[in-house]
């Protein structure tokens, strides 16, 4: 399967992922995604981009590891303004269609004094300032598409197409999923052992 580290979004912001900017040490971080999930908002980190053929049709996927659901007690007492996750790496990671994608957001590592959270490390959904009212005027973010990691791949930019139904097949994707927990662990350990050497 051949990897695709950047997707352009119709808001013109350029989504990247964990695979190029945890490998090539790039400061920024454009990785988290806020996209529909069961009928609901939900954020996630994005693994890396790929194609796959289903049904004749060449549909651009996306392999992600799911934030939790926001923290109940947070969106009640702070009047549904505050989107607290945790994160919960490889335990959750799926497949979808970048169709479902919405836009890149930050997801900001913060501890809350409050009792039904203050054991946890949440993080902080945050849109970029702006950005709805962007679309609606159809104006773009404004990201730039340098190549932050020097590698001069300049084709691995993918581009999300407008959002129309498609035949798109109930599929766990699970021997995929299973590939991509095998590599993690794998490229941790070698990273591990490198560092005691």
């Amino acid at each position: 399967v051949q990897h695709w580290g950047r997707l352009h979004l119709p808001n013109s912001q350029y989504v990247r992922t964990t695979w190029k900017e945890i490998v090539n040490n790039v400061s920024r971080m454009s990785r988290n995604v806020k996209f529909m999930f069961d009928a609901r908002l939900r954020y996630r980190e994005v693994l890396y981009f790929f194609r796959h053929k289903v049904n004749n049709y060449i549909h651009t996927l996306a392999v992600i590891s799911l934030y939790s659901l926001e923290n109940a007690f947070l969106l009640s007492e702070l009047s549904g303004t505050v989107w607290a996750c945790q994160a919960q790496g490889d335990n959750t990671l799926i497949v979808i269609n970048v169709k479902t994608i919405l836009t890149c957001v930050a997801m900001i590592p913060h501890m809350f004094s409050i009792p039904d959270a203050n054991s946890l490390q949440l993080y902080l959904a945050m849109d970029k300032l702006g950005i709805d009212i962007g679309n609606m005027r159809g104006v773009g973010s404004g990201d730039d598409n340098s190549d932050d990691d020097n590698d001069h791949d300049n084709d691995e930019v993918l581009h999300q197409e407008k959002r129309v139904d498609l035949p798109w097949p109930d599929m766990a994707w699970a021997g995929h999923v299973s590939q991509v927990r095998q590599y993690n662990l794998t490229k941790r350990h070698r990273s591990c052992k490198s560092r005691e050497g």
